[in-house]
């Protein structure tokens, strides 16, 4: 890590890998004539400056239990969330060190900020983390800033892909969802659904 200031680590729950612009595969978007709805500007310009991977495999198909493959390097049966229930198999196992814990170790700021943020703390997935964000976009942007010459690890989790099945959990109020709303009116009224 000698040398690395910063560390982002994003997922973006059930996002197709062909659903960004800086990945090369489009073959689908143009067989289902819709490449040109494709509009990622933001992650295009990260990518620039990132490791991207092109070719992963699933540990399953939950994201509960990938993430914590991710933050452990290991299988569910040994970091040991198995189920998405409330149970003790939907906790990560205590003896098993995460990402976050070993980076702070190594001296990193560990940083996360969920937008759904029980997917994340219910398992104890937010084991090692400093600060936690999650539901708190502009807390989040004022800490960065704050911070920007100092070693920090930042994991975000976006579910907001889910839609139209489920959403972000920030209350309405905050009118984090409100691109979803107007954007589902449009297709509603276009689709004449």
């Amino acid at each position: 890590m000698e040398g690395c200031k910063k560390i982002g680590l994003f997922v973006i729950d059930t996002l197709r890998y062909d659903c960004v612009g800086y990945q090369n595969d489009k073959k689908f978007l143009e067989k289902e004539k819709i490449l040109d709805l494709l509009e990622t500007p933001t992650l295009d310009e990260i990518s620039k400056k990132s490791a991207c991977f092109s070719k992963c495999y699933s540990t399953s198909s939950l994201t509960v239990q990938v993430i914590a493959s991710m933050f452990t390097g290991t299988t569910q049966i040994n970091h040991g969330i198995r189920f998405e229930s409330e149970s003790t198999e939907w906790i990560l196992n205590h003896k098993t060190k995460t990402l976050a814990e070993i980076l702070k170790e190594e001296g990193y700021i560990t940083v996360c900020s969920c937008d759904t943020p029980l997917h994340f703390t219910v398992p104890k997935l937010n084991r090692g983390f400093d600060y936690d964000f999650s539901e708190d976009d502009e807390g989040l942007f004022t800490f960065l800033e704050k911070h920007k010459d100092d070693k920090i690890f930042l994991f975000t989790l976006f579910g907001d892909v889910h839609v139209p099945y489920m959403h972000s959990l920030v209350p309405p109020d905050k009118k984090y969802n409100e691109d979803y709303f107007v954007e589902m009116k449009k297709a509603y009224k276009k689709y004449d659904l």
